[in-house]
Parts: structure tokens; C-alpha cells; sequence
């Protein structure tokens, strides 16, 4: 997981620099700072890793976010075996309307 930490001011927000964070140890790792002075980020990391509770409810947003992309993935692949499916139905007839919806005549739209 990493971490950003954003200094915002008047609708503009300046970029201080991001914190890698292993959640299963919960260690800090890389630390990379977009401004000159890295004690800003530090300080900022260091009061982040002090909240109560915090580990948990990283853990517990990481899980929601990986039960989100699950349910993501399986409506994508719901979807795309809807597009790829043949469609089984009765033969159409010449002048029955045409199953695409359009209101024309099979034989004036998709025959």
C-alpha cells in the first residue's frame, strides 16, 4: 500500500510525497519526498503511524477494496459472456419486425 500525503490551500493542493506501507508487518518502506525538506514528510508519516486503530482499518479498508475489484472482475466477465453469447432463438421471418429493435422490416434492416 502507499500512502500520499497532499498539502491542500485554497483549492490547490501540492504534492509532499508518498510512504510505501507493508500491511502485514506493518513496516514502512521506501519513502520518496516531492519537497525539499523530507522532515515534513517524516513528521507526517510518523503522526499517521501513531493513530489509534489505524492498522485495522487499513486492513479492513484493504479487504473492502479487494471484495470490490472481485465483484468488479465478475460483472466485466458477466457482461462480456452477454456480448459473446449466440443468441438462440426462432428463425425470423422476412417480414416480421426485426429483433435489433429498430421497428423496420427484417428484410429492409438486417438481412
Amino acid at each position: 500500500m502507499t500512502l500520499v500525503f497532499f498539502e491542500i490551500k485554497r483549492k490547490k493542493s501540492k504534492n509532499l510525497g508518498h510512504v510505501s506501507l507493508d500491511l502485514k508487518k506493518f513496516r514502512y518502506g521506501d519513502m520518496d519526498g516531492k519537497t525539499d525538506d523530507t522532515k515534513i514528510l517524516e513528521t507526517l508519516k510518523n503522526e499517521f503511524m501513531n493513530l489509534p486503530e489505524i492498522k485495522n482499518r487499513l486492513l479492513q479498508r484493504q479487504k473492502e477494496m479487494k471484495n470490490i475489484g472481485k465483484e468488479l472482475v465478475k460483472i466485466k466477465s458477466q457482461k462480456d459472456a452477454l456480448m459473446t453469447s449466440p443468441v438462440i432463438g426462432s428463425k425470423v421471418g422476412r417480414n416480421e419486425p426485426c429483433p435489433c429493435g429498430s421497428g423496420k422490416k427484417f428484410k429492409k434492416c438486417c438481412y
